[in-house]
């Protein structure tokens, strides 16, 4: 018995797409108020930030995106801008629902097997953290048998 698992290549194809569409992306729409004591914000710096980790030709590249920080007036925290990642996570929020949605017929180590069929590198030790953690319900559709998140399919169009 294999470890592979076949993936399309049109499904491989629209998860990569959709994932570099974003690249380079820079989000700068701060939070209406500091999410700690509600006072006026004020721009600080910009960060990159890793989206998502694919994998080409055996070699990974990291998409990034630029993410506007804000500082409070009053308490001297910073936030980040608006922008798709969940909190203290290290990939885009379409990256982590498609760990999440996989998760839900697959164990952590198939779920890494798969992703890297699909050209996305997470390592094993970031799934299992990811299906530890409580996190919003997400959408997601059947494609090519497998449960994609609606999110992923969103970025797909844009591209």
């Amino acid at each position: 018995m294999t470890n592979r698992v076949k993936i399309t290549p049109m499904l491989r194809s629209l998860i990569e797409s959709g994932l570099k569409s974003v690249e380079g992306e820079i989000f700068l729409s701060p939070p209406p108020s500091c999410p700690s004591c509600n006072s006026k914000l004020t721009g600080f710096d910009t960060v990159q930030r890793r989206f998502a980790t694919l994998i080409r030709d055996g070699e990974t590249e990291n998409i990034m995106v630029q993410v506007k920080r804000f500082q409070c007036l009053a308490c001297k925290k910073v936030f980040p801008a608006i922008a798709p990642f969940y909190p203290e996570t290290r990939y885009g929020k379409p990256v982590i629902d498609l760990v999440r949605a996989l998760l839900e017929t697959n164990s952590a180590n198939r779920v890494t097997v798969i992703l890297r069929e699909m050209g996305v590198f997470i390592d094993r030790g970031t799934v299992i953290s990811y299906k530890k953690r409580d996190f919003d319900k997400i959408g997601v559709m059947d494609l090519f048998g497998f449960k994609i998140p609606i999110s992923v399919i969103e970025l797909t169009t844009m591209s």
